[in-house]
């Protein structure tokens, strides 16, 4: 009795394995094609939501006006931005809310420097960013969405930006010039964000 035909085996091995090899090659570019629509989907997605632009207010921030004696023109002063915050579960039913990160942007509209505005997911502490006196932009997250606050640094003076509603003063009228009023897009209220820059 003869044994199985090995060259006929070998024939159909192979040809099993090329089916094999070109079903995979098959899989492969499907598998590529659908992770370029979703990459292009993203981008497409990423360019239409970044064309809108955050709504910029309409006053400057600067430091308290208790002993405003400090230059705006040479220095370096502080910034805080108390920015909308982010909630972590920590452990079992411990809650934490970081502020988000932010960006100062100079006057010419150069970035400066991203902030974090925190260390970890339990840091709920806004950052005390030192900078050089002068006019910039912050782009950071309100209670109520992406913002654009123009803040003034004063040397050796601390200006103040509250975003983080919580808490803070509102009002039906914005009448107080001596402030700067975000208005909170979900009623008629206003809320402080800080000190009006002079």
């Amino acid at each position: 009795m003869k044994g199985p035909n090995r060259t006929g085996q070998t024939a159909q091995s192979a040809e099993f394995n090329a089916r094999r090899i070109e079903i995979k090659a098959v899989m492969k570019k499907r598998t590529v094609t659908k992770i370029i629509i979703l990459a292009v989907g993203t981008v497409a997605v990423s360019i239409l939501t970044g064309c809108s632009t955050a709504p910029m207010v309409s006053n400057r921030v600067g430091p308290a006006p208790v002993g405003r004696t400090g230059s705006n023109s040479a220095g370096e002063g502080w910034l805080v931005v108390r920015t909308a915050t982010a909630t972590y579960e920590v452990g079992d039913r411990t809650y934490y809310h970081p502020h988000t990160g932010y960006s100062i942007y100079a006057e010419s509209g150069k970035l400066w420097k991203y902030v974090p505005n925190n260390t970890g997911e339990t840091d709920e502490t806004a950052a005390l960013v030192r900078i050089p006196a002068g006019n910039y932009n912050v782009h950071a997250d309100s209670d109520f969405g992406p913002v654009i606050v123009p803040v003034l640094i004063v040397a050796d003076q601390t200006t103040e930006v509250n975003l983080d509603t919580s808490g803070e003063k509102h009002s039906r009228s914005n009448n107080d010039t001596a402030v700067v009023w975000l208005p909170s897009g979900r009623s008629s209220a206003y809320y402080q964000i800080g000190w009006r820059a002079p």
